[in-house]
């Protein structure tokens, strides 16, 4: 989630982002940002640069599954469940 977008929940008196946590499968402290449809997107905590096409920077942060060397055993444990 882009800064922008936690401002503007923010201001909608919407909770943008919890404290931090650690990931269940690897154990790195993760940030959980409310992503734009309402549901809670785990994300890691440090924060980037992103310059728009219209020369817009916005910080923005990698969600977790992105970089969690457990991504696989949660999409496993998911499929079993539902399977």
């Amino acid at each position: 989630m882009l800064d922008t977008d936690v401002r503007a929940l923010q201001q909608a008196g919407g909770e943008a982002m919890k404290p931090t946590t650690a990931c269940k499968g690897c154990g790195a402290p993760i940030t959980w940002v409310k992503t734009g449809d309402g549901k809670w997107m785990p994300c890691d905590t440090d924060a980037h640069r992103v310059v728009t096409l219209e020369g817009v920077i916005l910080d923005a942060r990698t969600p977790h599954w992105v970089t969690c060397p457990k991504r696989e055993d949660f999409r496993r444990a998911k499929a079993v469940q539902h399977g």
